[in-house]
């Protein structure tokens, strides 16, 4: 409670000094009642790209779940996943909503623990990826690189490149005797969701198309709102305050990144020659967006409750070959480290 009372009070100061830094009038005059039209509409794109979140993690969980014989209901993930969001409102960070997620998918969808973890990790890891491979991007853009300090270009390029060395490094260390023998370890399991998720080139796609468009529709929310206010900003501009933005919320300094983002929003729109009070109405204008968005999660709250529909399939059984011999036990531990496309143990997850 008192860690929740500290980030509450942080959120709430940051968000006090940026306001006080352009004046309440101020702000006020750049404020028009047309930009409550603009509001609805960026909730209704916000309610889109969460619809691409929750897909996302519908085909991560699947390609988990799968082999094991069990389909979801993919309106069970969108709603778990806006209901996520709503307790992230109440609590110290966006990690309180992913662990509601996890609790969800394990308890009514008859999912184990690790798996539900292991999906809602590879979704969060899907989008970071995302948002540092579209920095990278960005900052390659001449006339975006030369209003940032060259120190942030390189930092946001290295994390660029590492993320994709690492990623390349992954699948090269997946064709290696290490990675087999490593299989049989007791942290085999891991390896495995490893083996299914991130060495899966054609889900790793999918999912990263998913992602950049929940970032398109950030942009053309940012896009919306700016033209309410009668901004001119470039649409580049918009989405780099918002990647910077988004990264920044991360830090567990506020509740949820409340303050922290806002904050961010306006530093990045202010290098880039956007007057104060501008940015900071924009800024506001989003933190509305997004905080009626989260709101409205509360009404799939009967679904932290209600048990979720699972439509069997026909079921991969390791455990009777485990029972019948060692040959069979042989070639079942040979299907769960032989590729992302043959069964995962039940056992291991």
């Amino acid at each position: 409670m008192a860690q929740w009372l500290l980030k509450a009070v942080i959120s709430g100061a940051l968000l006090w000094v940026m306001i006080q830094w352009v004046g309440l009038e101020a702000l006020k005059t750049v404020l028009k009642p047309s930009l409550a039209q603009w509001i609805l509409a960026g909730v209704g794109l916000y309610l889109i790209s969460q619809a691409f979140s929750s897909l996302r993690w519908y085909q991560l969980a699947t390609a988990l779940i799968k082999p094991i014989g069990q389909r979801l209901m993919i309106f069970r993930f969108f709603g778990w996943y806006l209901l996520g969001m709503f307790y992230s409102l109440f609590l110290p960070s966006a990690i309180g909503g992913d662990a509601g997620r996890v609790l969800w998918l394990s308890r009514f969808a008859g999912v184990q623990k690790r798996t539900a973890f292991l999906s809602v990790l590879a979704e969060r890891g899907v989008g970071f990826l995302s948002l540092i491979w579209l920095a990278g991007g960005l900052v390659c853009m001449p006339d975006m690189a030369s209003h940032l300090p060259q120190a942030v270009s390189i930092t946001i390029l290295s994390f660029a490149g590492l993320s994709l060395a690492g990623w390349g490094a992954l699948l090269w260390m997946r064709q290696s005797a290490f990675w087999k023998t490593m299989q049989r370890h007791p942290l085999g399991a891991w390896l495995a969701a490893s083996d299914v998720l991130w060495c899966n080139p054609r889900l790793m796609v999918k999912t990263l198309l998913l992602a950049f468009a929940v970032h398109a529709c950030m942009g053309l929310i940012l896009t919306g709102l700016a033209f309410g206010l009668h901004l001119q900003i470039a649409w580049s501009t918009l989405l780099l305050s918002y990647v910077a933005a988004s990264i920044a919320s991360l830090l567990p300094f506020s509740l949820n990144g409340l303050g922290v983002r806002e904050g961010v929003l306006v530093l990045v729109l202010t290098l880039y020659g956007v007057d104060r009070s501008s940015a900071v109405a924009l800024s506001v204008s989003s933190m509305s967006v997004s905080t009626l968005t989260s709101l409205l999660g509360g009404v799939f709250w009967p679904l932290s409750f209600s048990k979720a529909t699972t439509l069997p399939l026909k079921a991969v059984a390791p455990e009777a070959s485990k029972h019948s011999s060692q040959s069979s036990s042989n070639n079942a531990s040979s299907a769960i480290t032989c590729s992302c496309s043959q069964a995962i143990s039940l056992e291991a997850f």
